[in-house]
């Protein structure tokens, strides 16, 4: 995920400033935290009531705030990718939220142990640090909260400043939402607020971004060893097969990456095809562009870019490429101008790009594509496995075999087959990454988890075999771990 907001110099005496801000806000919530150390069902339920309400009754309010950070963004945009997506994890986590909580067996040795029991109880951890993203701002703040809420905890958000807008309105319906207490907003537009947020001793950090930050995180909360989780990014690679070389599909794959204008972690960033099949699956893409934002909407369906840096970054990737003779393809075919004071621009296609291009070392997270031919499935496999670990992988295929191969093959943090991030609609299944692309997980059940402690108790029975082994050992207990030991 491009973003470059913590690394740097800052003034000591801001830092110093800010730290004492936070932590006031933090030793508050972890004094409320210890009056109710773990709140009951019907507490819970009731603040992810709250939160839906707070979606629900302000979506203007948010669809306004997204529009002056991105300069466009259409209202149904808005609502699928910034709203509906927290309604339906409250809607699911509700429904198993009792069940979740209740404590669960654990297997108990009879032999030595007897008739003890043993249950594993999920303990909120207290107070939770959760730092957003700028390219889904309410989204990728409000859903990791709704985990930290349901496990229990106190919570404290800091919004992305790269998206001011956003971040002021989230401040607003926190504050009028919830008491301090229970979730507060840190918002602040200098280097300082977010090395102090990092700083600060959590009972948990979670961070969405990229990994030039998500170092700096780490080393911040190393000091207080903070148990960090991160969503990063990467170059999510699509590997199709000849057979799936076709309109619909890349119509399909395009309109994706349209949304956001490619701003999103999710997204495809590098296709491999048949190296036989790359003039076609360029010409199809032309043709699949023109149906995906037809010129008559007038962009009507695209957003722009979040800030001139990102626009300026962006048309740098792709004339670094032109100036090493790579081909870059304006898909609109020159139809549509990058716009600078509206921040659009049309997608383009980089082909083959050399391996030192920023095309091929960064990941892109705009309007971009790299098209990658390939001989032989296991060439796309091992250029993939050559690379840091994406947060996602795609395959479209009708050859199981293939599908299985690239499957048991890579690593990914999750993966679609034929489509483009459509596992992270599984209210069920957990979302993270590995390696470069993040640690940990959050989403469901898992993320449940992830914000309490797993705590098992034993519960101990009047006799047991154990007991028999303790200091002063008598001669019985070498005859018993002999036994034991077959």
């Amino acid at each position: 995920m491009a973003d470059a907001s913590l690394p740097g110099s800052s003034s000591g005496s801001t830092f110093e400033s800010e730290c004492l801000r936070i932590s006031q806000l933090v030793q508050l919530q972890r004094a409320s935290y210890f009056q109710d150390m773990n709140p009951s069902y019907e507490s819970r339920i009731h603040n992810l009531n709250l939160l839906k309400s707070l979606i629900v009754d302000n979506q203007s309010l948010i669809h306004d705030a997204l529009l002056a950070d991105f300069s466009v963004t259409p209202f149904l945009a808005s609502q699928l990718f910034n709203m509906l997506g927290p309604i339906s994890r409250i809607k699911y986590t509700k429904s198993n939220l009792k069940s979740w909580m209740k404590p669960r067996s654990a297997q108990v040795d009879r032999l030595m142990l007897g008739f003890a029991s043993a249950k594993i109880h999920s303990q909120p951890l207290g107070v939770i640090g959760i730092m957003g993203a700028w390219n889904f701002p309410f989204q990728l703040t409000l859903s990791p909260l709704i985990d930290a809420l349901a496990a229990g905890n106190k919570a404290i958000l800091k919004p992305s400043e790269s998206a001011p807008h956003s971040a002021k309105v989230l401040h607003q319906l926190i504050t009028q939402t919830f008491p301090p207490e229970t979730v507060s907003v840190v918002v602040g537009n200098t280097l300082d607020t977010s090395k102090a947020f990092a700083a600060q001793k959590w009972d948990h950090l979670l961070y969405t971004g990229n990994a030039i930050v998500a170092r700096e995180i780490l080393k911040a909360a190393a000091l207080n060893l903070v148990p960090v989780t991160l969503e990063l990014g990467g170059k999510n690679p699509v590997i199709m097969t000849e057979d799936k070389i076709d309109l619909n599909t890349i119509r399909s794959i395009l309109a994706t990456k349209v949304i956001n204008s490619g701003q999103f972690c999710l997204t495809a960033d590098t296709i491999f095809v048949p190296k036989h099949c790359v003039d076609a699956f360029v010409q199809l893409a032309k043709q699949a562009y023109s149906q995906v934002l037809p010129p008559e909407l007038n962009g009507r369906d695209q957003a722009g870019i979040i800030n001139d840096f990102h626009f300026g970054r962006i048309l740098n990737l792709f004339q670094e490429a032109r100036d090493a003779s790579v081909d870059v393809i304006d898909l609109s075919e020159s139809r549509e101008k990058c716009d600078p004071l509206r921040r659009t621009m049309p997608i383009h296609l980089v082909v083959d790009p050399d391996s030192d291009l920023l095309a091929s070392t960064s990941e892109i997270f705009g309007p971009g594509l790299v098209v990658r031919g390939y001989s032989q499935v296991a060439d796309a496999v091992d250029y993939i496995n050559a690379r840091d670990r994406p947060l996602a992988l795609y395959v479209y295929t009708s050859d199981k075999k293939v599908r299985d191969y690239v499957l048991n093959h890579t690593m990914s943090g999750g993966a679609t087959v034929n489509g483009i991030y459509l596992h992270v609609a599984v209210v069920d299944a957990p979302f993270g990454g590995v390696g470069a692309s993040g640690m940990g997980c959050y989403h469901g059940k898992e993320g449940f988890q992830t914000m309490s402690h797993q705590r098992p108790v034993f519960y101990q029975f009047p006799w047991n075999a154990a007991d028999t082994m303790n200091p002063p050992y008598k001669p019985m207990v070498s005859k018993m771990i002999a036994w034991l030991l077959q």
